[in-house]
């Protein structure tokens, strides 16, 4: 039998969990008792079925198109112990918390607290209060994209101020 060497990130990362374990240092925030983890994709079927009869774990659901595993950890099982153990695991290429994110930027529009639909915080608004989480959850969506993708977007309405400042400079016309 042949032993396994970790790979380098999985080792930074089972170096990184235990230094906060025994340091007791603060890391960044993550939810107690999950990870993502990230298997080879010739293995994932397999060693799924393998992490839920060995470990006691269970999977949650998946991300990035079923590339990557949300997993449930037993309630007696560190995140930081899951870390090593998986780690050491040679059909998996990536193990981390499942951390705790947050956006560091919002839109750069002027009128944005304005906006009860995009991110109602319970802001007075030309003398109304809103009613804080009833909007359309726009900071946790800026999360998965911020405009950056060049995404095309069409409005079906019965018109638009094409001088609109938002919209000046910023408008596709189909060329077909």
């Amino acid at each position: 039998m042949t032993r396994r060497c970790l790979t380098p990130i999985a080792s930074i990362l089972a170096i990184l969990a235990l230094s906060w374990v025994c340091a007791g240092a603060q890391g960044p925030a993550y939810r107690p008792g999950e990870l993502l983890v990230q298997y080879k994709p010739k293995a994932r079927s397999a060693v799924l079925s393998r992490a839920e009869t060995r470990h006691g774990d269970r999977v949650l659901g998946s991300l990035a198109q079923g590339i990557i595993q949300h997993v449930a950890l037993p309630s007696d099982m560190s995140v930081e112990h899951a870390m090593v153990i998986y780690a050491a695991d040679p059909d998996v290429i990536l193990v981390e918390p499942n951390y705790l994110l947050s956006p560091q930027s919002l839109p750069q529009d002027p009128y944005f607290e304005k906006q009860w639909g995009l991110h109602n915080t319970g802001q007075v608004v030309a003398g109304y209060t809103g009613k804080a989480g009833a909007d359309i959850d726009l900071i946790e969506a800026w999360r998965v994209a911020d405009g950056t993708y060049g995404a095309i977007v069409a409005v079906v309405d019965t018109g638009c101020n094409l001088l609109h400042p938002d919209l000046l400079g910023n408008l596709w016309t189909n060329p077909g």
